[in-house]
């Protein structure tokens, strides 16, 4: 699944909410500080299930993007905050079955 680098300026952040509720797919978003990743994680939130690197486990990922979720179907699109520490075996389930994830999906 290729990927494209896109920078924005942070100062319209209402604007880079929109780009990223529009997006479909994978996408990693690195802030520079803790003020405006909150920022925007909240303003996402809004339209997306807010997850923390503890939740987005191997169940999570066998139950929810990989089994297609619930009985009402998946609750996506999903927003990881502090994707960086998530543990290791979950990230390489999650990147192993990546083309089988059909959820809009963006680390922080």
């Amino acid at each position: 699944m290729p990927s494209k680098k896109q920078s924005f300026e942070l100062n319209g952040i209402d604007k880079i909410v929109s780009i990223l509720e529009a997006f479909e797919g994978v996408y990693h978003l690195s802030v520079p500080d803790e003020f405006t990743s909150k920022i925007i994680c909240d303003s996402l939130a809004k339209k997306a299930k807010k997850l923390w690197p503890h939740e987005f486990s191997l169940d999570f990922i066998e139950q929810e993007l990989l089994a297609g979720g619930g009985l009402f179907g998946p609750s996506g699109p999903f927003i990881i905050i502090d994707a960086q520490e998530i543990k290791a075996n979950a990230f390489e389930t999650f990147n192993n079955n990546r083309h089988l994830i059909n959820e809009s999906i963006i680390f922080i």
